[in-house]
């Protein structure tokens, strides 16, 4: 593994001297996504787009993909300095949800709490939508945006009356399209959650209290189908009146059922770690 991480390093010194630092330089690049990740859980984003001068010879994501996915997850779990977050609240929506139940389950340890909005494990995504995601992203995310949403003008609005949410989705989806630089990014986020299949076995290594935020309408992630994880989890559900983007169309209820559950991670119980 050593030395075909070494064959596919690329010295970002050479390219960083028409770019603002080494990290704008890694970004922009679009092959060290793994690389900038990295760097995001050791906490060296700031030093290295510091005065420097650096050299970092780092692996692209084509070498990064040759290691084991498990052994890749550790090594990045491992890099989160514990001197910095001794002990971390896990918090996701949607896909983010099952990334976040992912770490908790490679962590327990270090997992104080995990909560896990407009969420379904598994997370199957109709094929339908696979190749539309594909083919034509802009209506894969018109259909998105229909299902998202169990109201025409959510009341009174988030972030504050007058705000269109269904547009706010739309123009927030096209705009990390086109700052991705990647065509593929909506069929390779439908596609991992479609084939995250290890979603109850890892939430059976999860020690931490749990809970679930759930939309009563939620077409994309249906409620009933997260009752298996909220079984696993022994999690707390709490379900409000929204589809699945339930954050926007109604944020006070989100917002309170959010800190009652941080409020209990940070109390230790008996059945929680400390």
């Amino acid at each position: 593994m050593k030395k075909f991480l070494i064959a596919s390093a690329l010295s970002l010194s050479a390219l960083a001297s028409q770019a603002a630092d080494i990290v704008d330089t890694a970004v922009a690049a679009g092959s060290f996504k793994t690389l900038a990740a990295a760097l995001q859980a050791a906490g060296l984003v700031d030093t290295l787009k510091g005065k420097g001068p650096f050299t970092v010879f780092a692996p692209t994501d084509e070498a990064f993909a040759k290691i084991p996915k498990a052994d890749l997850d550790a090594l990045l779990a491992a890099l989160v300095p514990a001197d910095r977050f001794e002990h971390i609240d896990l918090a996701g929506h949607s896909m983010g949800s099952l990334v976040a139940l992912q770490a908790a389950a490679q962590a327990p340890e270090r997992a104080a709490g995990l909560l896990m909005f407009g969420s379904c494990v598994p997370m199957p995504v109709p094929q339908a939508l696979l190749d539309l995601s594909l083919t034509d992203v802009g209506a894969a995310i018109e259909r998105v945006v229909g299902f998202s949403f169990c109201t025409l003008a959510a009341k009174p609005s988030y972030p504050g009356p007058g705000v269109w949410l269904r547009g706010a989705a739309r123009g927030l989806m096209h705009q990390v399209m086109r700052a991705g630089g990647d065509p593929r990014l909506f069929h390779t986020d439908f596609s991992a959650c479609n084939a995250y299949a290890q979603g109850l076995e890892a939430a059976a290594r999860v020690r931490c209290p749990a809970a679930l935020l759930l939309g009563a309408s939620d077409q994309m992630t249906l409620p009933r189908a997260a009752q298996p994880v909220a079984n696993a989890l022994n999690a707390r559900v709490h379900t409000v009146a929204a589809g699945h983007f339930l954050m926007q169309e109604a944020p006070d209820e989100v917002l309170n059922a959010l800190r009652l559950e941080l409020a209990r991670c940070a109390t230790p119980t008996e059945e929680s770690p400390a």
